[in-house]
């Protein structure tokens, strides 16, 4: 057994983006957020963390969760909370995002954290599902499509 001394330590042990329990990291740390669809898989549910928090470690900056905010939606199952991620790239290629009335609302090149909060404050629930969580849609005209890739 050996023992190492630190004035702190960074644990890189993966995110909590999928932690749906009701006491949670998300809920604790982020209840905002709490059932927010996620690009990270379902192993992402905070294992490392939780284990270094039942061994006496202070946690911080655990409030610090970046949304991603373009993911695809799966219309055959609009309800599963992993979403597959729909790069920068589909923005930079000329994508615009309108919400459910059609109306643009955000410069889609903007910070992530600014494009997050914009669709959560300017758009309505995915319609379909008993996901409720706001969603942005996602126009691409055909030279866009040729940039991004059809």
């Amino acid at each position: 057994e050996e023992e190492l001394l630190a004035d702190s330590v960074v644990l890189a042990t993966g995110g909590f983006g999928c932690d749906r329990r009701s006491d949670g990291f998300m809920a604790r740390f982020r209840p905002d957020l709490a059932g927010t669809p996620t690009t990270n898989g379902a192993f992402a549910v905070g294992e490392g963390m939780a284990m270094a928090e039942e061994l006496g470690a202070e946690l911080v900056d655990m409030d610090k969760v970046q949304l991603h905010p373009t993911g695809f939606i799966d219309p055959k199952n609009p309800d599963n909370p992993t979403k597959f991620l729909a790069p920068e790239a589909i923005r930079g290629s000329g994508g615009i995002l309108v919400n459910e009335k059609g109306e643009r609302f955000v410069n889609e090149l903007d910070l992530r954290s600014v494009v997050a909060a914009a669709i959560q404050a300017n758009c309505a629930p995915f319609p379909e599902g008993e996901l409720r969580s706001p969603c942005a849609w996602v126009v691409l005209s055909p030279e866009a499509q040729d940039l991004f890739g059809r």
